[in-house]
């Protein structure tokens, strides 16, 4: 989880860990404190290109509607998490990809 602000889309840090969760495949999971279209007006490119391809969760004041934002953010959660412990693994007899459940 990734919380977006003003200032955290500006801290060297901030940039520093979303650059490396891409990196180790981490799933990210960036929430607007304010709106994200404000925010990325602000943003450097590289964290622009970063985050663009991500859900946002939007947890600014205009969303009126924080429990179902809160609820959306843990299905998504949830579904990624389901499934990351269902993997394809490809057999080594004729190349045939198979489920296995962790």
């Amino acid at each position: 989880v990734v919380l977006m602000s003003r200032h955290s889309v500006q801290d060297k840090h901030v940039n520093d860990e979303v650059c490396l969760a891409q990196l180790t495949e981490t799933l990210i999971y960036p929430i607007a404190l304010e709106k994200s279209v404000d925010l990325l007006r602000i943003m450097d490119i590289d964290l622009k290109l970063q985050l663009t391809s991500y859900q946002w969760t939007e947890f600014s004041e205009e969303n009126i509607n924080i429990e179902f934002a809160i609820a959306v953010l843990v299905r998504n959660v949830i579904e990624d998490l389901e499934s990351m412990n269902s993997l394809k693994v490809i057999t080594k007899d004729h190349g045939s990809i198979s489920q296995r459940m962790h």
